[in-house]
């Protein structure tokens, strides 16, 4: 992955040698941060026949990634019972790997739009308008305008922490905070301290362990991080790009995509398997399973995709497991559910 990539990276240095935008960034890092968090819609109760799981929407708007147009795209599931294909078009580009910023004003995915053999950094409002594929200068010059250092929230198990993804140190580093409506950035904790780029962060369901994938080691590897010591473990070492980790809902086992045998480029997602201790790596073996657990900004709801039927579909239920409904339906795979700020 590193080589498709290395244009999202590379605005790492450059910003790191720009003068003014650290000045910039000194000057508004201690601000606070207000997460977007809005009304949860009201919810009918939905009755199951005992057999299956009944269709049903989602409490409040999540992005998925979707073949559904036989290339992968960015969609948008809402609460209203409607989706938005956000990269939808015709250059049967690949889009993945799509993250919110933290106030929810804008996402990054990855895309081989420019370059058929390369994935590079791209952009999209969440109304579908400015897609852009941003060059290394653009990124750069599109951060500082937009302040847009933190990316890719997710809420811990417990609905008490935060994790998120920020360049304000100009690098990629991991951090988390106490929960609150607004953040200091001074109260946060930075997890990770080895200079790598560190990202695509996955909350244990116990909430004890974040995974995420980094390249310290020199390519894009798994690793796992203990929240209360900060200290973290890589788990794969193959020369191949692994990224991505995702949980299974009991915690038993971590999956993430690798290109070990197929690049993104193409289209194929494959998927990998091995304990939390790296030991016992495989490839997923196709059997049913609940995966990539991810709790609401209210914590009242989790969000998981299930591949029953093997084909990927998305759920989502309250937090105690209860009114357990399908959000998506069809033949095409929607996969790595993540909840809007």
């Amino acid at each position: 992955m590193r080589r498709r990539v290395i244009i999202t990276i590379s605005l790492v240095i450059i910003m790191a040698l720009a003068v003014a935008a650290r000045m910039y960034v000194n000057a508004t890092r201690n601000a606070p941060i207000q997460l977007n968090q809005g009304d949860i819609t009201e919810e009918a109760i939905i009755e199951s026949d005992g057999e299956s799981i009944p269709l049903g929407v989602p409490p409040s708007t999540i992005m998925v990634v979707s073949d559904i147009g036989e290339d992968w795209d960015i969609v948008l599931l809402k609460a209203d019972g409607t989706s938005l294909n956000l990269t939808a078009d015709a250059s049967g580009a690949q889009d993945l790997a799509a993250s919110f910023s933290l106030d929810g004003t804008a996402i990054n995915f990855i895309s081989n739009r420019t370059n058929p053999e390369a994935l590079g950094p791209s952009q999209v409002k969440p109304d579908g308008s400015d897609l852009r594929n941003l060059t290394v200068i653009g990124a750069v010059m599109t951060l500082v305008s937009d302040a847009q250092f933190d990316w890719d929230p997710i809420w811990s198990p417990d609905g008490e922490s935060l994790a998120w993804v920020s360049l304000r140190d100009f690098n990629l580093e991991i951090y988390t905070t106490p929960l609150e409506a607004t953040i200091d950035f001074d109260e946060a904790t930075r997890q990770t301290q080895s200079g790598a780029r560190d990202w695509y962060a996955s909350w244990s369901p116990d909430g004890t362990q974040i995974a995420y994938n980094s390249d310290a080691d020199g390519n894009e590897n798994i690793y796992i991080l203990d929240v209360a010591t900060s200290e973290s473990t890589q788990l794969t070492t193959h020369e191949a790009d692994d990224y991505q980790p995702f949980w299974l809902r009991d915690g038993s086992s971590l999956l993430f995509i690798s290109e070990r045998e197929n690049k993104l480029t193409t289209g194929i997602v494959d998927v990998y398997e091995m304990n939390i201790d790296g030991s016992d790596l495989r490839p997923f073996d196709n059997r049913t399973i609940e995966a990539d657990p991810r709790w609401s900004p209210t914590g009242q709801h989790v969000a998981y995709m299930s591949n029953d039927g093997e084909t990927w579909h998305i759920y989502v239920e309250q937090s105690d497991g209860s009114n357990t409904r399908r959000i998506t339906d069809g033949d095409a795979n929607f996969a790595f559910p993540v909840w809007m700020p």
